[in-house]
């Protein structure tokens, strides 16, 4: 999910797969709650946890009301502890944000680009940025991600205990790569 800051959607073709909005007042988290969030399997029904940083989005007026209708408890991580309290933040944000500036260089060096009448080179459309390839930052491509939205055909996924196993299991291998790898920390 892509989420663009404007008042209309331009007159573009975007990736099949990438599913795109664009919001004029920085709406962005209620769109990503009920795109992402509420889409998980058994949500509907059974009150969930919500655990981020304090990032100013996340703890708005607008969001926190937006949790309670969904009945999501958020708890927020203070500033600082992120790294420490939400792996992930290390283990898969640093990279994506490291392979989208890599795809913006490349991009700069080997486009083809436009300019404006002043000479300045003119920002990749929409539809370039979400051509970005991001998708090949985990090793299996994403698959394995698969597995936790999967609503319990896979044996040990789906059920509640069976969930939170196969999660502790992505973190603990997150975590070990990380320790043996100290390019990958902050």
């Amino acid at each position: 999910m892509v989420i663009f800051r404007r008042k209309r959607l331009p007159q573009e073709t975007f990736p099949p797969g990438v599913l795109v909005h664009f919001d004029e007042k920085a709406g962005w988290m209620r769109l990503w709650i009920g795109n992402v969030w509420k889409q998980r399997p058994g949500h509907a029904n059974e009150r969930s946890l919500l655990v981020w940083d304090s990032f100013r989005g996340h703890t708005a007026r607008s969001t926190r009301s937006c949790l309670r209708e969904c009945k999501v408890e958020a708890a927020v991580i203070p500033g600082g502890l992120t790294s420490i309290l939400q792996p992930l933040d290390v283990s898969l944000n640093k990279p994506f944000k490291n392979h989208i500036r890599e795809e913006w260089i490349t991009w700069m060096a080997n486009g083809q680009h436009a300019f404006t009448t002043g000479g300045y080179m003119r920002a990749p459309s929409f539809a370039e940025l979400c051509h970005f390839e991001v998708l090949d930052l985990h090793p299996a491509g994403g698959s394995e991600d698969d597995e936790l939205w999967d609503s319990g055909e896979s044996e040990g996924v789906g059920s509640e205990s069976g969930s939170v196993s196969a999660i502790e299991e992505l973190v603990e291998e997150e975590e070990l790569s990380t320790e043996a790898d100290p390019s990958t920390r902050d």
